[in-house]
């Protein structure tokens, strides 16, 4: 058996020590090591801070501030209204502007048809509407209606034609009957400063013709005209005058009691009287303007009856009786009441023609 020699293994010892020892040699480095620190990749060499915690978010008490108001809807609009209401306290006045058709004195043979209109001018603050209506107020009606509505409506200063169908009456002579409008209170009204005055509708019926269907011959009789004079001047039956309120007696005519040609006003009141006292109802009329009245008792007197009496132009208590008058122009008449209340009297008068 052979023996190796000793040198060769020592030989190898030290160049492997040499190789250790040499400058500039260095070993391979390893690659860092990584370290996770608070869920982040460190890296080596570099000092970490260590992880803060997140500071609980600090709760800001809530303020006292108030939340703005809510808005309040507005109203629906609702549509606007064809006939604008009137205003508190309007007056209602009429303004005459034309008769249309039937002029004063017309000429109608006995039972003839005709129409009447007026053209009027609604001179108040009142709006007028199909509410209101056209009224016989007094005097002759010649078989007119009570009443008619008004046909459109009428705003302050415009103008309306009113007309009434009406009959002459079978009788020759003068007619005239009066008109008012009437509110929808119940309340008349017509012409006038105080918007008090009726107007009116005035016709003569004329004789009826007397002639044949003669050839011509036989004898003509010549008649002379005797003129033929109304029994009266102005009459009616159921004219109702509300309290303070005046009447001319020879027009037939409500009217303002400034007017000189009033004949009298009614003037109701009511008074305390017997023991116990009981509260009494006196109606009285007050005369004006020279006006004189006197007691005749019951029927109808003519003007010579009237004349014949002491008449006064003291104010009086009205009983139930007729009374004799003598207007402010000298007309004599008789008048009576039908019914009367504290608001209103209700009366029948003629003032004759011819004294």
């Amino acid at each position: 058996m052979k023996r190796r020699p000793l040198f060769i293994p020592l030989i190898a010892l030290m160049l492997a020590a040499l190789a250790c020892n040499m400058p500039g040699a260095a070993p391979a480095a390893a690659p860092p090591e990584t370290q996770e620190i608070g869920g982040q990749i460190a890296e080596p060499g570099v000092e970490q801070a260590e992880p803060v915690e997140p500071s609980p978010t600090e709760e800001i008490p809530p303020t006292d501030t108030p939340e703005p108001p809510t808005a309040e809807p507005s109203p629906t609009a609702t549509a606007t209204p064809t006939h604008t209401p009137e205003p508190e306290g309007c007056t209602n006045r009429i303004g005459f502007v034309a008769d249309v058709t039937v002029p004063d004195g017309a000429d109608f043979d006995p039972g003839e048809a005709f129409t009447k209109t007026w053209r009027l001018r609604n001179d108040g603050t009142c709006t007028w509407t199909s509410s209101h209506s056209l009224v016989f107020s007094h005097g002759d009606a010649m078989g007119g209606p009570a009443e008619l509505p008004l046909p459109a409506v009428v705003n302050p200063g415009q103008t309306v034609d009113l007309s009434v169908d009406l009959v002459a009456p079978d009788d020759p002579g003068g007619y005239k009957g009066f008109w008012m409008l009437r509110d929808p209170s119940g309340v008349l009204f017509g012409l006038g400063e105080d918007g008090d005055v009726a107007f009116w509708v005035e016709i003569e019926v004329l004789e009826p013709d007397a002639g044949g269907d003669g050839d011509g011959g036989g004898i003509f009789i010549i008649t002379p005209i005797i003129p033929v004079f109304p029994l009266y001047k102005s009459s009616g039956t159921g004219q109702n005058l509300l309290a303070d309120n005046c009447f001319d007696l020879d027009n037939g005519a409500w009217i303002g009691c400034g007017d000189g040609t009033a004949d009298f006003r009614y003037d109701p009141e009511m008074t305390m009287s017997g023991f116990p006292p009981t509260l009494k109802l006196e109606k009285r009329l007050v005369l004006l303007h020279g006006a004189a009245f006197a007691g005749f008792g019951s029927g109808t007197p003519s003007s010579s009856d009237c004349q014949a009496l002491g008449l006064s132009t003291s104010s009086f208590k009205i009983q139930s009786q007729t009374y004799c008058y003598r207007t402010s122009e000298g007309h004599y008449g008789y008048w009576r009441q039908e019914s009367g209340d504290l608001f209103s009297v209700t009366f029948t008068w003629g003032t004759y023609s011819l004294p």
